[in-house]
C-alpha cells in the first residue's frame, strides 16, 4: 500500500489529491492537509477586492469534496516534516507517514523586504486580504484620488496586477469618477505584459532604459556598466 501525503488544499493541492487516487491503486491512500477547512479559488481574489465576488461565490469546505473521491482531509497546520523519518507533525498532534509527499501550500508575500509595505499597501494574494482590501477600495471612492497599482522586485505573479488595474479602471466608470483617479502602475517587470514570465526582475536605469537582473528574494541588480555587458536591452522593448 502506497500512501501520499499533500499539504495544502488549493488549487495544486485538490487538483494533485484527485489526479493521484484515480490513478493509485484501491488499495493506496491519498491524504491531504490544510491549516484551512475550506478551498477558495485564488485567481478570483481580484474580484473579491473590488466587491464583484463574496466568498460563499469562490470559496467553499472542501472536505466533503475530497472525502466523496475516497481522499482523507484532515484540518490542522503542518508542525514540522521529517524527511529522514518520513513523517509529517501535525499542529493538532497527529503523525502522518508516507511514501511520497508532495508540498502545495501555495504562496505568501514577502512584505517584510520593502519597508512599509505590509503596513501602509493592500494585496490580494489571500481571500482575507482581498477583503480587506475591498474595506478600503470602500472609503477610497468616498473620497477619490490618485491610486497607485503594483508589485515588488523579484515578484513572479504579475497577472492579477494588470487585472486589478482594469478592474479599478472599469469600477471608476461605473461610479462616474474616473476622472477624478489618476491610476499608476509599478512593475518590475522587463517589460509590460511580461507577466514575470521565465521568473525575470527589472531594474530601471538612470538613462530610463530597462535592463534585466535575476528574480531572487534579496534583489541586488548590477550597475549601468554591468547592465550594458551583461543584460543587454532589446531596442524593441525600450
Amino acid at each position: 500500500m502506497t500512501h501520499v501525503v499533500i499539504l495544502g488544499a488549493g488549487i495544486a493541492g485538490v487538483t494533485a489529491a484527485y489526479a493521484l487516487k484515480a490513478q493509485l491503486g484501491p488499495r493506496d491512500e491519498v491524504t491531504v492537509v490544510s491549516d484551512k477547512p475550506y478551498f477558495h479559488f485564488v485567481p478570483s481574489n481580484p474580484w473579491i477586492a473590488m466587491g464583484w465576488r463574496e466568498r460563499a461565490d469562490i470559496a467553499f469546505p472542501i472536505a466533503p469534496y475530497l472525502e466523496s473521491r475516497g481522499i482523507k482531509f484532515i484540518h490542522s497546520a503542518v508542525k514540522q516534516i521529517h524527511p529522514e523519518l518520513i513523517q509529517v507533525d501535525l499542529e493538532n498532534g497527529d503523525v502522518l507517514y508516507y511514501d511520497a509527499l508532495l508540498i502545495a501550500t501555495g504562496v505568501t508575500g514577502m512584505t517584510d523586504k520593502i519597508p512599509g509595505l505590509a503596513d501602509y499597501t493592500h494585496s490580494v494574494i489571500h481571500i482575507d486580504q482581498a477583503e480587506r482590501a475591498l474595506t478600503a477600495y470602500r472609503e477610497f471612492v468616498r473620497h477619490p484620488g490618485p491610486i497607485v497599482i503594483g508589485a515588488a522586485p523579484g515578484a513572479s505573479i504579475l497577472g492579477p496586477l494588470y487585472e486589478y488595474a482594469f478592474l479599478i479602471d472599469a469600477d471608476l466608470k461605473r461610479r462616474n469618477i474616473r476622472e477624478r483617479v489618476s491610476i499608476t502602475l509599478v512593475t518590475p517587470e522587463p517589460w509590460p505584459g511580461h507577466l514575470g514570465l521565465g521568473g525575470g526582475a527589472t531594474n530601471r536605469r538612470r538613462d530610463g532604459r530597462t535592463g534585466r537582473c535575476p528574480n531572487q528574494r534579496d534583489m541586488q541588480c548590477p550597475d549601468d556598466t554591468d547592465q550594458r555587458r551583461h543584460h543587454p536591452v532589446d531596442r524593441a522593448h525600450r
